[in-house]
């Protein structure tokens, strides 16, 4: 599992890519961390437990219908309204 990372100054994108994560593999329903030769080598576990986090959220936000469409790679929560 890897990150988006973008960033911005104002309400302008200007810049994205990835970053590097760490490996998993479906277990019983449950997720197991796989040791990998790509995995992100910081050792900064909490950084990567946050990010498991933000995907949980992110599950759970698009099983309950909270995001809107806007265009073929954009969407928002329905509680944030568009500028």
């Amino acid at each position: 599992m890897s990150g988006l990372v973008v960033s911005y100054s104002t309400n302008i994108v200007d810049g994205a890519g990835t970053n590097v994560g760490w490996i998993y593999k479906g277990n019983n329903n449950a997720w197991e961390r796989v040791d990998h030769q790509d995995e992100c080598p910081c050792n900064n576990t909490l950084r990567h437990q946050l990010q498991f986090s933000l995907l949980r959220m992110l599950n759970a936000a698009i099983k309950n219908e909270e995001f809107i469409t806007e265009g073929a790679y954009c969407y928002r929560h329905k509680n944030v309204q568009s500028a």
